[in-house]
């Protein structure tokens, strides 16, 4: 049985690596997958050239196409309307998902994301987002339409559950993100070591950084090595990509962010972090880290919780933790196993 995984598929670090991980989490249960394209893909000849002189500029667009090496990508693309009957034909279930492929301020957010050229009984969302907490009053009744297109919904937010719930006979189930169904093991496997010497501290903030962060730093580590990701990301000779965000949070003695997966690979690599709070243009943006705390009794790492404490940030105790992620991984997998084979019992 062949998947077609349809997906944000831009230079963003988290969605790669989640893009990534739902294919071999897909793979791992027995089924071939590929991901589908939204925009207009190259020739073979011009997508090679283009590669070669990213390569050599070494620029960030070269190490996500480096990246992207690992993904089996379809050679159809959605945006083109005469692919979509072939599309169709091609695969026997089609899976959104996940990241923020359902965020109603991304321009990617459009019919394709909702699966919307497949018909209902192919349509499944695997840890779909919606990226913020609740919906604008505006966009209810497309979003409506939507979710009673999908044959099977899950959702990686508590809050996402509500949005869907909202909606008449409509249901979404709550999964974990897919970078999270990959163990350490396999994740290490691909992490580039960074050529940092001696000990550092990563930040990653998506939103504006914290002016306590610094003060926090110097309080915890004293004199230490910061590294920026943000200026990694728009540096050349320095950039990185999927495979080296992964190295840095593996190696760094602390990680300050705001972000949600260096939140999740904080926590797949057991390593001290800090979460703190990120709000853009207004819209509330905490959902998704609500949730993977919630779940994975991670609330000691958020800097605007109660439990917050400056003398625990720099010996974590992941026990708990792992026990909860290993019960939540086997629910999200045993949820995709059983989605995927009754499809395969009703041939």
């Amino acid at each position: 049985m062949k998947i077609g995984i349809v997906t944000i598929t831009d230079n963003n670090l988290g969605n790669r690596l989640q893009n990534y991980a739902l294919q071999e989490s897909v793979k791992s249960i027995g089924y071939s997958v590929e991901t589908i394209q939204k925009g207009k893909r190259s020739s073979n000849v011009s997508r090679y050239i283009k590669y070669v002189v990213k390569r050599l500029l070494k620029t960030k667009d070269w190490k996500f196409r480096k990246f992207d090496r690992m993904i089996c990508w379809s050679p159809f693309s959605l945006s083109v309307p005469s692919n979509k009957p072939r599309v169709v034909q091609r695969y026997d279930y089609f899976i959104a998902g996940s990241d923020q492929v359902w965020n109603p301020y991304f321009a990617s957010s459009n019919d394709d994301a909702f699966l919307t050229f497949a018909p209902k009984e192919k349509r499944v969302a695997y840890a779909a987002s919606f990226g913020i907490s609740e919906l604008p009053d505006n966009l209810l009744e497309k979003y409506e339409s939507y979710m009673k297109g999908f044959s099977v919904i899950s959702v990686r937010e508590k809050q996402a559950v509500k949005i869907v719930s909202q909606f008449e006979s409509c249901h979404a189930e709550l999964v974990l993100d897919p970078t999270l169904l990959i163990s350490r093991n396999q994740w290490e496997q691909i992490a580039k070591t960074p050529a940092i010497k001696g000990k550092y501290v990563l930040k990653y903030f998506l939103g504006e950084e914290q002016s306590i962060c610094n003060q926090m730093i110097n309080e915890l580590l004293g004199d230490i090595t910061v590294i920026d990701v943000k200026l990694l990301l728009s540096g050349n000779e320095t950039a990185i990509g999927p495979e080296e965000f992964i190295g840095l949070i593996e190696n760094a003695e602390l990680v300050c962010t705001d972000s949600f997966h260096a939140s999740v690979f904080s926590t797949i690599f057991e390593k001290p972090f800090v979460i703190f709070e990120r709000s853009d243009n207004e819209k509330n943006m905490s959902s998704r880290i609500d949730s993977l705390c919630e779940l994975l009794a991670l609330q000691e790492h958020r800097y605007s919780s109660s439990d917050f404490d400056f003398s625990k940030v720099m010996l974590p105790d992941y026990k708990h933790t792992i026990c909860l992620l290993e019960r939540e991984k086997n629910k999200s997998l045993s949820f995709l196993t059983r989605v995927l084979k009754n499809y395969r019992s009703k041939e």
